[in-house]
């Protein structure tokens, strides 16, 4: 009876993709149990089918990059596992690591059969990001936010994620199915062009509250791609930056954290844009400002060590050591940087394609084939646009192989390689 119920109807794993971003807001425990039950309820649906794709090229670089991860940590820990506990976690981890390849198989397979529904996810990213800006909009215009909780920092705020700074990282991940949410209800172009201006002004606001750098500029970069890619909403997308400018010019003028803020975002991009090569090739003799850069620097320093392959999964937390111009952390705070540190240039490669192909397959199909109608091409371009950001490598981030990263990468990946299949209006 179960097994007759679960071949006939994919809702549940529908909607228990739609809770991620829920899950998400929850915390990390609940993001990967839903992860898991993703991965069990699509096997049991699909079976051994889930390792069969159409899209034999990229299956054969994601199957290699897990198991690569693998073969480097153990290669380069086992000798050390009695030294420290930590070798022997990482080896662990790196097994562990396979829940997102399972992931992605079960996404890609949903997707490809064209069972994958995708308003439900629609419409809670919409949902999590309108509520998640207003409740930091109140919470900088009241002091707290709609639960009562009150910012612990002067400059950034995080609504109803506490004292965790992730609100603008969230917003940015999600903020498109907001912007482009006119779709679940109408295509009608002015409610399209209306709903797209006034929720990209309260996301531009509410991210500018968040203090988070990072995910402002990625969503401003989203909106210019858009942009790019939409030649008619160009005009849109000036009168934003008009916007944008006034907001920024009000705030750096009247409230004297964010001018402070401004000033040290500028002063630590330049010194990261203008002098990270000459640090790198160890030409500075100074000490930089920028804790990103020594960190940038720390582990550019350690991946010359093992250029090719790589020190294996988490490797900067162990190897890592505090020098002139460098900091340690838990990672380097750069995707590429902790890729090529621990899977080397071998594992980084391979993972660049696998960003690449879906990226390009997406815009050939949407833009150089011209298969699609508009509203068809809005309903997938979240997944494009958010993926594009994991992808842009000029930027300071989180560690790649987190719960967090690693699941929407992969989720947002097996989506998007097969966004042709995708339709707004299925049942």
């Amino acid at each position: 009876m179960l097994t007759k119920i679960f071949k006939n109807n994919y809702d549940i794993i529908n909607i228990l993709i739609a809770l991620i971003p829920i899950s998400y807001a929850l915390g990390n425990l609940i993001l990967s149990l839903n992860t898991l039950l993703i991965v069990v309820i699509g096997i049991f649906l699909f079976k051994f089918e889930v390792f069969a794709t159409k899209r034999k090229i990229l299956n054969y670089l994601i199957y290699f990059f897990f198991f690569y991860i693998i073969f480097v940590t153990i290669f380069n820990n086992i000798d050390s596992i009695s030294e420290n506990e930590l070798y022997k976690k990482h080896i662990i981890k790196s097994f562990l690591y396979l829940r997102y390849l399972l992931l992605f198989l079960v996404v890609a397979k949903l997707t490809e059969t064209g069972n994958f529904n995708v308003k439900y996810l629609f419409f809670t990213s919409a949902f999590m990001s309108l509520f998640l800006a207003i409740d930091i909009i109140v919470q900088y215009s009241f002091g707290q936010d709609l639960f009562g909780i009150v910012s612990v920092d002067e400059i950034r705020r995080a609504g109803f994620f506490g004292d965790e700074f992730i609100a603008g990282g969230y917003l940015q991940i999600f903020s498109f199915f907001l912007i482009f949410s006119s779709v679940l209800f109408s295509k009608n172009r002015k409610i399209f062009v209306l709903t797209f201006l006034l929720s990209s002004i309260l996301l531009l606001s509410s991210i500018i509250l968040t203090g988070n750098r990072m995910p402002l500029m990625l969503f401003l970069m989203g909106l210019v791609l858009f942009a790019f890619l939409e030649r008619r909403f160009r005009k849109h997308i000036i009168t934003l930056s008009f916007i944008f400018l006034v907001i920024s010019a009000v705030l750096i003028n009247n409230y004297k954290p964010a001018k402070n803020f401004v000033k040290l975002y500028y002063t630590h991009s330049y010194e990261i844009v203008f002098t990270s090569m000459d640090l790198f090739n160890n030409k500075i003799d100074y000490e930089v400002k920028s804790h990103h850069l020594k960190t940038f620097n720390a582990g550019i320093d350690l991946w010359k060590q093992k250029k090719v392959f790589g020190s294996g999964l988490k490797s900067f937390r162990i190897n890592c050591e505090f020098d002139f111009n460098k900091l340690c952390n838990t990672h380097p705070h750069n995707y590429y940087i902790e890729l090529l540190l621990d899977v080397g240039l071998v594992g980084t490669f391979s993972m660049i394609l696998i960003f690449l192909i879906p990226i390009v397959s997406f815009i050939k199909n949407n833009y150089i084939s011209y298969n699609k109608n508009l509203f068809e091409r809005i309903t997938v371009l979240p997944f494009f646009l958010t993926t594009f950001a994991y992808a842009f490598p000029i930027k300071s981030s989180g560690s790649f192989f987190t719960t967090t990263v690693s699941t929407f990468i992969f989720l947002f990946l097996a989506i998007l390689i097969n966004s042709e299949k995708i339709k707004l209006n299925k049942n």
